[in-house]
């Protein structure tokens, strides 16, 4: 095992906290194409809890490319209080997320409920749909299951994951046709929240999170591909600002210890590669080594350190300050990121470490190769009171079959990026968390997409779809409609007054809502 962590502290911790009886985080596996990833639920994905990973490619090889993935998110409230909520391996049992949403009471009764992860096929909803009034017709688990509405008589919010209400009633009734609403051929979907972390290192923001991976069922580089969708909501009473998220990722590509890094700020993805051109060991990918990438989908690449094992100047953050340094590009002790050989000694300020065609690379920099962490960025700014954001982004996997250098791999990757961007932005997902507050989903649709871009926004917004006939309504929060246009690809909000509106776009007898915010 790679990192050992005492399990058992982390259960006896997780069983007194607050009292109230835990038990161990429920999981399953992303097993859809070429990935095997075990999704757990909780902050800490891709490895089984005990010092083993669990993110095999090829399938049935044996062989895995990450160690350890989470997020970690931080801002400053108008005080100037720093709060941050992130985890890395749950150490001696602690962490900052716990299973489900933010509730006045955690007992077994909810931990029995949301201590876990729902798991669902397109084919099985498509199944539904078509077989739910059936006789006989036996209801996936996940489906009959799905937490799409929370318990307001324990403080959870009414709406918890998206789902197609077909009769409007705005409860999931999955016996009367409802279903849930998923991405990819396959996804898990759980929730998390902050409210109970025992890190106590940390100042926790009092944040939920949604999360949802899912990916599709192909070959060639979606089959190398998969993804994952967060939802974060703010439920503290905190305005905060300077706020960031990032993703740290401990990338094991089959020998740990042999290991590159590297980024594209132009492609808002780092990567991770062999240092040599053969990945020895007895759970290396031998010749022909592969590289791994963690790309950013629907926000811009802010900046990109990478950090070492151990209590350093440059090695593992134990603190909110330190946290927060890495994710705008500070090390440990508030050095600036600095371009050039280690990235601590002197040279101008920088964001990317180790970035593509700027003659700053780890060979470059004479490193040896070893087990290499990363954490890449994004800005989102300021955060209000009940305020939810999203971020998409993906792990894509490449290996060169052809030229055995370790490089090669990288250069395909970089070649294959393109595919999954484009396949991202026909996709129909929701930028603006809009089924937590009610606004009505899209129905299950397969070969249509609309987003809404930039959100928010100040002067104009853009509208890509591949609907044909449609109208678009825009209403106030208090529901006045201020405008309405048919077949349009741009909107001129260069004159509405700051704010959140209501976009209704209608084709046919087919209706979908987004909410858009105007700066």
């Amino acid at each position: 095992m790679k990192k050992i962590i005492s399990f058992v502290t982390f259960l006896v911790v997780a069983a007194i906290l607050q009292a109230q009886l835990y038990i161990p985080f429920g999981y399953d596996t992303l097993f859809v194409n070429n990935w095997r990833v075990r999704i757990n639920a909780n902050n800490s994905c891709f490895w089984d809890m005990m010092g083993s990973p669990k993110s095999e490619i090829p399938a049935g090889s044996g062989v895995n490319s990450i160690f350890v993935g989470n997020f970690w998110i931080g801002g400053l409230d108008s005080a100037g209080n720093l709060y941050v909520s992130a985890d890395r391996y749950y150490d001696g049992g602690n962490g900052c997320f716990t299973p489900g949403p933010f509730a006045d009471t955690y007992d077994s009764a909810f931990y029995a409920k949301y201590n876990r992860v729902w798991k669902i096929n397109k084919s099985e909803i498509e199944y539904h749909i078509n077989h739910w009034n059936d006789p006989g017709y036996t209801m996936p688990e996940a489906i009959a299951t799905w937490p799409a509405n929370g318990d307001t008589t324990n403080g959870e919010l009414p709406i918890l994951a998206p789902f197609i209400d077909v009769n409007g009633n705005g409860i999931y009734d999955p016996q009367n046709g409802d279903y849930p609403r998923i991405h990819g051929d396959q996804a898990i979907y759980y929730i998390i929240n902050d409210k109970n972390c025992t890190d106590g290192s940390l100042n926790p923001m009092g944040i939920e999170i949604h999360v949802m991976y899912y990916a599709f069922d192909d070959t060639g580089v979606l089959g190398n591909t998969f993804f994952v969708h967060y939802d974060v909501i703010n439920l503290s009473n905190n305005i905060y600002h300077d706020v960031y998220f990032s993703l740290n990722t401990d990338a094991d590509l089959g020998n740990s210890w042999d290991d590159y890094i590297g980024c594209d700020s132009t492609q808002n993805l780092y990567f991770f590669y062999n240092g040599d051109n053969y990945d020895d060991g007895s759970h290396g990918y031998g010749y022909f080594p592969p590289a791994l990438g963690v790309l950013f989908l629907n926000n811009t690449f802010y900046s990109f350190m990478s950090f070492n094992n151990g209590n350093a100047a440059q090695g593992d953050p134990e603190t909110s300050q330190q946290y927060y340094n890495y994710m705008r590009a500070y090390w440990k002790d508030g050095t600036h990121l600095h371009f050039g050989g280690d990235g601590y000694s002197d040279g101008p300020d920088a964001h990317f470490m180790y970035p593509v065609n700027s003659g700053w690379s780890e060979a470059s920099a004479g490193n040896a190769p070893g087990d290499r962490r990363g954490v890449g960025s994004v800005y989102m700014g300021d955060i209000t009171h009940e305020q939810c954001f999203t971020v998409d982004a993906a792990y894509v996997w490449a290996r060169d079959t052809v030229d055995s250098s370790a490089y090669s791999s990288v250069e395909l990757l970089l070649q294959q990026i393109p595919t999954v961007t484009q396949l991202y932005n026909q996709l129909d997902l929701d930028p603006n968390c809009g089924y937590l507050i009610g606004i009505p989903d899209n129905p299950y649709f397969e070969h249509e997409y609309l987003n809404v871009y930039p959100n928010p926004a100040s002067d104009v917004v853009h509208l890509k779809t591949n609907l044909k006939n449609y109208t678009i309504s825009l209403y106030s929060q208090s529901g006045q409609k201020i405008l309405e246009e048919k077949n349009i690809k741009e909107l001129n909000t260069s004159n509405l007054s700051s704010g959140f509106y209501l976009m209704k776009i209608t084709s046919g007898t087919k209706t979908a809502w987004r909410k858009v915010i105007i700066e």
